[in-house]
C-alpha cells in the first residue's frame, strides 16, 4: 500500500487489475471525513485514526484544516492540501466545507473520488440543496452516508447511486444510528478510476 497509482496497470490489465489495486491501496488509508461550516464549526464528522480518537484532538485538527482552506475556492471540484503528514481533499459548496483526510502515502485520486462520492450522494439525498441547514435537518441520512462510504478507515463504496439506495433502505427500516451519531449518495469505484485515465 502507499504506492502511486500505476496508469500502466490500468491500461494493460483492465478493470479487474484496477479494482485489485484499489482494494490493496484502500486498506485503512482514510483517517477521517468531516463537514465544517463557514466559521469552521463542525457540522458532522467521523474519524478512524487513533491519533484523532479524542474530541479535543479532532477539534484542533479541524481548526488547522479550516485555517488553511477557508480562503480557497473549491465549489466545483476537489482541491488538495498537505497538512501534518496527511493528504486533505476538500470542496466548499454553498456554506459548508467537505473534507476527506487520508494517509500521506495514499493516492489523492482515490481520496478525491471518495470526496466526490460523498458530495454526490449527499446532494442526491438532499435534492441538490447542500447547505448547513439542510444537512442538520437530515443529519441521520448524512451519518448513514458516512457509514456506507468508509468503515474503520477502509473504503466500502464509491457509487453515489448505490450509497443513496442503501441509505434510504436503512432509513426506511429505521435502523439505529446512535453509534454513528457519536461521531457528531453512478459509477463504480473501479469505473471512476478507469475514466480518470481514458
Amino acid at each position: 500500500s502507499g504506492r502511486p497509482f500505476d496508469e500502466r496497470v490500468v491500461l494493460q490489465s483492465g478493470w479487474h487489475a484496477a479494482q485489485q489495486l484499489v482494494n490493496k491501496m484502500a486498506i485503512r488509508c482514510i483517517k477521517g471525513i468531516t463537514i465544517l461550516d463557514m466559521d469552521g464549526r463542525r457540522v458532522c464528522a467521523k474519524y478512524f485514526d487513533p491519533k484523532l480518537s479524542k474530541d479535543e484532538q479532532q477539534r484542533q485538527f479541524e481548526s488547522k484544516i479550516f485555517a488553511k482552506t477557508k480562503n480557497m475556492s473549491s465549489q466545483d471540484e476537489a482541491e488538495v492540501i498537505m497538512l501534518a503528514k496527511n493528504i486533505v481533499v476538500f470542496r466548499n459548496p454553498a456554506d459548508v466545507f467537505f473534507y476527506v483526510i487520508g494517509d500521506e502515502e495514499g493516492n489523492e485520486l482515490i481520496y478525491a473520488a471518495l470526496l466526490d462520492a460523498l458530495f454526490d450522494a449527499v446532494s442526491g439525498l438532499l435534492r441538490g440543496v447542500v447547505e448547513k441547514q439542510t444537512i442538520l435537518e437530515n443529519l441521520e441520512l448524512i451519518l448513514l452516508t458516512l457509514d456506507e462510504l468508509v468503515d474503520s478507515g477502509i473504503i466500502l463504496e464509491i457509487s453515489p447511486a448505490d450509497i443513496q439506495n442503501r441509505v434510504m433502505m436503512k432509513n426506511d427500516r429505521g435502523e439505529d444510528t446512535s453509534a454513528a451519531a457519536e461521531y457528531s449518495a453512478p459509477q463504480s469505484f473501479g469505473s471512476r478510476l478507469m475514466n480518470a485515465f481514458t
